[in-house]
């Protein structure tokens, strides 16, 4: 079984994408690992979390789609709100959303021209008629206008960046609670409808209360059953653990292809930007067959940039290879035909 969760960061801008990939890579290795080291039980490796940025222009979107739809077990699309989104990438996070969990990051939210409540209803538009679209960080900000944290509705409180990486969390206010209630209702509301706890669906139409932590689990399924797009304020390091939370979480649930003709042999895909994703089966240095021809993988490392000697399945690694495969590639050994087909079931 897959540990490792692998997510797809989207955005119109590939400097954004760039950017926001770098800092959950960054937060990653921070925050996620505390919770590792917290359990005993759990694999460093096994456990990691890699996140790829994916240019939506890149060839018309067909390398993107590729590399998004055999590369990750979930997307992250991330919108500048000062910015907006183009017909590109709404296109292409249209189809990722329909084959994978997916959750939308707001950014750009300093900027003057931001407006994160527009830029909600904006996506609503977009993404309403396949997902129930509902907000569960909202961004707070200081004596200057500028946005210094936010407001957790799952967990009703405030983080408050301090400084560096430091945070404070607070209670919410009665103001606080005032300003998000309709949000709140809203999150509660889509919670009522994709909950498949038909005692929970009662007592919440009845007005009962329920957990932080039930809270989080119904939005997780929600979220894996791909009926529900959660939007978070981020603006890191302000929001960036919450993102992280359900990412971690969503991003680890795998898929596996089919193949036309069972074979016990290492069957991997080429992703783009020197990512493998190994199905079954290991890989090590040599010449292997492609769709498109012969490679010779000449450099194997895990997604942390450790050199390796063979890989194992179910796992992203990242190759130096020549000649570059085409994005989507089936990687094969040599003397075989392999055919995959794309499917999101569960393995």
């Amino acid at each position: 079984m897959q540990h490792q969760a692998s997510i797809a960061v989207l955005s119109p801008s590939q400097e954004i994408a760039n950017s926001m990939t770098g800092a959950l890579r960054l937060a990653s290795r921070t925050i996620l690992n505390l919770a590792v080291d917290s359990d005993s039980n759990m694999n460093h490796e096994s456990s990691s979390t890699y996140f790829f940025g994916v240019d939506p222009r890149a060839d018309s979107g067909q390398d993107a789609l590729a590399a998004l739809g055999w590369g990750a077990n979930a997307v992250l699309l991330v919108i500048d709100s000062s910015q907006g989104i183009d017909g590109e990438t709404i296109r292409l996070a249209q189809s990722a959303f329909l084959t994978h969990p997916g959750a939308i990051c707001i950014t750009g939210l300093q900027s003057v021209n931001s407006n994160f409540d527009e830029t909600l209803a904006v996506c609503t538009r977009l993404f309403g008629s396949d997902h129930r679209v509902v907000a569960l960080t909202l961004p707070i900000l200081d004596e200057t206008e500028k946005v210094n944290g936010t407001l957790n509705l799952v967990t009703e409180d405030i983080s408050w960046h301090v400084e560096g990486d430091m945070f404070e969390v607070h209670d919410l206010e009665e103001e606080h609670v005032e300003l998000t209630s309709e949000k709140f209702h809203a999150l509660i509301d889509c919670i009522t409808i994709t909950t498949l706890d038909e005692q929970r669906a009662e007592s919440l139409l009845q007005g009962e209360s329920i957990t932080s932590q039930d809270l989080l689990s119904e939005i997780e399924q929600a979220c894996i059953s791909r009926e529900l797009l959660p939007v978070f304020a981020l603006e890191p390091p302000v929001g960036i653990d919450a993102v992280l939370a359900l990412a971690s979480k969503i991003g680890a649930v795998p898929w596996l292809p089919s193949l036309e003709s069972p074979i016990d042999a290492s069957v991997a895909t080429y992703c783009g930007n020197g990512i493998l994703r190994v199905w079954q089966g290991a890989f090590t240095t040599g010449e292997f067959d492609t769709d498109q021809g012969i490679t010779r993988i000449t450099e194997l490392r895990t997604v942390k940039d450790q050199p390796i000697k063979s890989t194992t399945a179910n796992e992203l690694y990242l190759i130096t290879c020549n000649p570059e495969p085409a994005i989507g590639s089936t990687i094969y050994p040599r003397g075989l035909e392999v055919t995959l087909h794309r499917q999101f079931d569960e393995g």
